[in-house]
């Protein structure tokens, strides 16, 4: 499935111990990894645990747990490339794809909001996370899920917290940033964020 080639200096047409590592890519295009200078032995390494991606990308099956712990190992170099060619989602993808690390994320990044402000987007976090769920996909929440959640949100009998039926106007901010994402294509409000 996959082969690796050693590289040859342009100038002079000797071997210059780079290896580069070609593959069949799961959406058919040929593909090639410069793995740069490796030694034969760990270019077998990459080689064997690609091969293992691309059979389970075409088989449509998980990692097997060696692979997987293979990947979570990965330089981030190596990782961006395997990305590029199709075979890992990157991992700013990953991390960001459900709701509850979004919401983590965004959270982290606001460094320089005020910490009521901080206190607010926690709370639109817990309750975004208790309405969707944790691993709710951004990708799957649509405009009517957003209003829907608005109007539960809107009934604090639902919710732990008393106050939170007056901050749903408060939350477009957050939920924003989803939009930005391009996970919504709109998001209702009433006077607040508009993409």
């Amino acid at each position: 499935m996959a082969s690796l080639l050693k590289d040859k200096n342009r100038k002079t047409g000797r071997p210059n111990d780079c290896r580069t590592l070609q593959f069949v890519a799961p959406d058919g295009s040929r593909r090639s990894i410069r793995l740069g200078k490796i030694s034969q032995r760990d270019a077998e390494s990459i080689k064997q645990k690609v091969e293992s991606l691309i059979g389970s990308a075409f088989a449509k099956t998980s990692w097997d747990p060696e692979t997987a712990e293979w990947v979570g190992k990965l330089d981030p170099k190596l990782h961006g490339k395997l990305s590029k060619a199709v075979l890992l989602p990157t991992r700013k993808e990953v991390a960001r794809s459900t709701l509850a690390p979004f919401g983590d994320d965004f959270i982290a990044g606001r460094t320089n909001v005020k910490r009521e402000t901080a206190t607010v987007y926690g709370h639109t976090r817990r309750c975004l996370v208790k309405y969707f769920g944790a691993n709710k996909s951004l990708s799957d929440i649509t405009p009517a899920d957003c209003e829907d959640w608005r109007r539960w949100l809107a009934r604090p009998k639902d919710v732990d917290d008393p106050k939170a039926g007056g901050r749903g106007l408060r939350t477009t901010r957050f939920a924003g940033d989803v939009v930005s994402l391009g996970s919504f294509s709109s998001l209702p409000s009433s006077g607040g964020y508009s993409p």
